[in-house]
């Protein structure tokens, strides 16, 4: 999907965008925030940031070890759902993995379900990847909010 978002790498000056961005699109508890934010600077690691004008919409990372790239902690402001941020974090996180060496790139998210629409299954679907396994997810409660939106 083409977007008008703009994809950037971040590292340290860039480290608060990306936590506050995750912390806020994926409805994580703020004290997670700080350790999010030193993740940018870690070795093996890239972030990236997809920006509409100077604000973040949306963010992703990639931990590189050796042959294998793992992409994770991504998530998107819902006030900028559905313009393609996630599509576009994919891409640079994908071509970030192969200018590393990757020559496996995992990922994961939520079960596609029939009653249940799921964007990033989708995402990650287009972006040519093929689900290998379901595992269990556990909640702390049926009432958990993973909306991203609370």
């Amino acid at each position: 999907m083409p977007t008008e978002l703009r994809v950037e790498p971040v590292g340290t000056d860039g480290a608060d965008a990306f936590a506050e961005t995750f912390v806020r699109g994926y409805g994580t508890p703020g004290f997670f925030r700080e350790w999010l934010a030193r993740i940018p600077a870690r070795e093996r690691w890239y972030c990236f940031v997809a920006f509409d004008g100077e604000a973040p919409a949306a963010a992703g990372a990639l931990y590189a070890a050796g042959e294998v790239g793992w992409l994770g902690i991504a998530a998107t402001l819902p006030e900028h759902r559905r313009k393609g941020g996630q599509g576009a974090i994919l891409a640079a996180r994908i071509e970030a993995a192969a200018a590393a060496g990757c020559e496996v790139v995992v990922t994961e998210t939520g079960e596609a379900l029939r009653d249940k629409p799921s964007s990033s299954y989708r995402n990650i679907i287009r972006a040519g990847f093929s689900e290998v396994y379901v595992r269990a997810n556990y909640l702390s409660s049926p009432e958990a909010d993973t909306s991203g939106i609370a």
